[in-house]
């Protein structure tokens, strides 16, 4: 996207200039923007490639490979375009109207998985949610978990019996997932309300997000008036992503003007805090990044893991932190000192 960056501040310097395009220019812009979004829905997809190729054909085919709809081609290949010498004006109309569907397409299954994200983010039977963007990483994060899962369960458990607050949450988590233990919905729920106790805010969100699981695989419906009371104690402790499962809720479960007028209520207020899952319900972008279902689940366990030292983890960690993936911002320093803790175990 750098090219397309700068191709944008050359933009900027014509229109003072007032200087116009010419249809080339405005060809390779487009063409530019479209393969920004060809390379958007193979990060999605999980689909490995050259991210040094400049060839339009390349992502076009990978695109329609991993996207194959119907029988619905995507998109229309550029350089068969110039081949069959269509002139500019053609191929610039033809291009504008791609990147418009390509971002319907886009939004459409971004806000699918962030919907299954938030819906299983504690349902040990959709493994697939739990997963890493890159492929690199997840197959670390496997390895982790199957070479040390017992191990760091056992940790995190001692912490929680000590009254550590995130191990608690952690420990909740873990049970309902079965990560490094058998699947266990009630001592997973003690677990987060015991960090209740102290106020915490992730540990009311998690604990309305257990009460809504439970019920739905009990009664196949997610209405559950005790989780209602849950998040809300979650948004008055401060955790911003409660506004959503209210938002949901309220969208969902209650009838009428009243769940129309409450559920608008907390999507602002989700959009106003920065919650990604409201900001995306209405195409509010808040960045270019991938947020892939349950990642925070998992970096959480990474951490635990690195925390104890396993050189796996801190290795995983510091990939995480030197690739910018998974959530992380980019730190350099983060990522060379584990690193070095995990060459020295």
């Amino acid at each position: 996207m750098d090219k397309l960056r700068s191709l944008q501040m050359a933009a900027e310097e014509k229109k003072d200039a007032l200087v116009t395009y010419t249809m080339d220019e405005w060809v390779e812009i487009y063409s530019e923007a479209v393969i920004g979004l060809y390379k958007r829905l193979l990060d999605y997809a999980c689909v490995v490639y050259d991210p040094e190729s400049k060839s339009y054909s390349y992502f076009w085919r990978l695109v329609n490979s991993a996207y194959y709809l119907d029988g619905q081609v995507i998109g229309h290949n550029l350089d068969e375009m110039i081949g069959c010498q269509w002139d500019n004006e053609k191929i610039l109309e033809t291009l504008e109207n791609d990147y418009k569907t390509l971002c319907v397409i886009f939004k459409d299954r971004y806000v699918d998985v962030l919907r299954a994200s938030f819906q299983n983010e504690l349902n040990a039977e959709a493994i697939h949610y739990n997963t890493l963007p890159d492929p690199k990483d997840r197959e670390g994060f496997e390895k982790l978990l199957f070479s040390h899962g017992a191990k760091v369960f056992k940790n995190v458990s001692d912490l929680a019996a000590s009254g550590d607050i995130s191990a608690q949450v952690l420990l909740g988590k873990m049970y309902f997932l079965g990560w490094g233990t058998k699947v266990g919905a009630e001592e997973g729920l003690y677990w987060f309300k015991k960090a209740t106790e102290s106020g915490n805010g992730a540990a009311f969100f998690y604990a309305g997000m257990a009460h809504e699981y439970m019920t739905c695989s009990e009664t196949g419906v997610n209405l559950n008036a005790e989780s209602c009371e849950l998040y809300h104690e979650a948004m008055n402790a401060g955790f911003t992503e409660a506004a959503y499962a209210l938002y949901r809720y309220y969208g969902r479960y209650v009838s009428g003007k009243t769940g129309m007028f409450r559920a608008k209520k907390w999507l602002n207020k989700g959009i106003e805090l920065g919650s990604v899952y409201c900001q995306y319900e209405i195409c509010q972008a808040p960045e270019d990044r991938f947020a892939t279902n349950n990642v925070k689940t998992v970096v959480d366990w990474v951490k635990a893991a690195a925390h104890f030292g396993v050189p796996d983890a801190l290795e995983l960690l510091g990939d995480l932190y030197l690739q910018g993936h998974a959530g992380l911002k980019v730190d350099f320093e983060k990522a060379e000192s584990l690193m070095e803790k995990a060459v020295s175990q």
